[in-house]
């Protein structure tokens, strides 16, 4: 549940980042910082580890001198996603954005298939690696060019208000029952094959909690403070 942590840590700073995107080029600067400190430098130091691990330990040491961590961790993606959503992106940015997200998904499809060990894994799949920023970049690209526009359809309306409401609730929920898959019936994805377990138990799991989202969304309290 390590959202719920980083989200109220993100909320504590928004009046400091309010002022950062009063200012465009401060804007961009910041995003900048993060990039550079948050996401490019730390793969960096972690690939070099791989052969080098004393390089890796000089080069990762140099750069923490600078201290910046109010531009570390998630408050990178905070404003960079208020910068997409705020800036007009041409189609040239577009292709641009949707090439590297594009290498980006192969770099991880590739890296995940090559690597062994869970330290080599972690260095190709974390959040706040390069490729998945550039994945995350053009999805997010993707959803303000053609996923945000009114539905004509009234069905199709209700039904996204309906996942809407229990988004939360389900996100919540999922590793509970996650765990009685795996406390009561002894099952997880790797108790088959993970090419069918894997997307077989993510719809399961899904269904399940959005089902018991949506029954506790029929409950006043439990609607207005918890889900």
């Amino acid at each position: 549940m390590w959202f719920l942590f980083m989200i109220v840590g993100l909320y504590l700073i928004v009046p400091f980042l309010n002022k950062i995107v009063e200012n465009r080029k401060i804007t961009f600067y910041f995003v900048f910082l993060s990039f550079l400190f948050a996401f490019l430098f730390p793969q960096i130091t972690r690939i070099i580890g791989l052969k080098y691990n004393g390089a890796s330990m000089v080069f990762n040491e140099w750069i923490s001198k600078f201290n910046l961590e109010f531009v570390l961790g998630y408050s990178g993606y905070f404003v960079l996603g208020y910068l997409l959503n705020e800036i007009h992106i041409t189609k040239k940015v577009k292709i641009a954005v949707y090439t590297l997200g594009f290498c980006g998904f192969a770099v991880t499809v590739f890296a995940s298939g090559c690597m062994t060990g869970i330290d080599e894994l972690s260095i190709f799949i974390d959040e706040k690696d390069v490729n998945v920023l550039a994945m995350s970049i053009a999805v997010f690209v993707f959803a303000k060019q053609h996923l945000n526009k009114p539905l004509k359809s009234e069905k199709l309306m209700r039904l996204l208000l309906f996942f809407s409401k229990c988004t939360f609730g389900t996100y919540l929920i999922h590793p509970l029952v996650i765990d009685c898959l795996k406390r009561f019936a002894g099952i997880t994805n790797l108790s088959f094959n993970p090419i069918i377990a894997v997307p077989v138990l993510a719809v399961f799991v899904f269904i399940c909690a959005i089902g018991i989202s949506a029954i506790l969304n029929k409950i006043p309290f439990v609607k207005k403070w918890i889900v």
